[in-house]
């Protein structure tokens, strides 16, 4: 119980960034592509939430930074790499994803 009350509400949307990543890999584990990369583009909107959430609300802490930490590696980094090399024959859909991610981690790693 003590992890509910570490938790703030931008976490709650960092929980759901998470949640998107570990789906997108069992559908892209199952062969459901096209829903995979659904739930990534998904995880994006989460992250990009929880981030203006935490920031607006002073919601800054040591947990909501490990965690998202945690998410990010998930959804932005073994989601995609699964998604991309569960495609056996990585069409435009395939590409388009692959150079979404890593457009997207390089941007975020710029801006640190």
């Amino acid at each position: 119980m003590k992890i509910l009350s570490l938790m703030k509400i931008a976490d709650i949307f960092t929980v759901g960034n998470l949640c998107c990543g570990v789906l997108s890999i069992l559908f892209a584990i199952d062969g459901s592509f096209y829903l995979s990369a659904l739930l990534l583009f998904l995880a994006v909107v989460f992250d990009v939430l929880d981030g203006k959430i935490a920031g607006l609300l002073h919601q800054k802490n040591l947990f909501g930074k490990q965690i998202d930490s945690m998410s990010d590696l998930v959804s932005f980094g073994v989601a995609p790499a699964l998604l991309f090399y569960s495609l056996s024959s990585p069409g435009i859909l395939g590409i388009a994803v692959a150079l979404f991610f890593c457009r997207l981690r390089h941007a975020s790693a710029c801006s640190l």
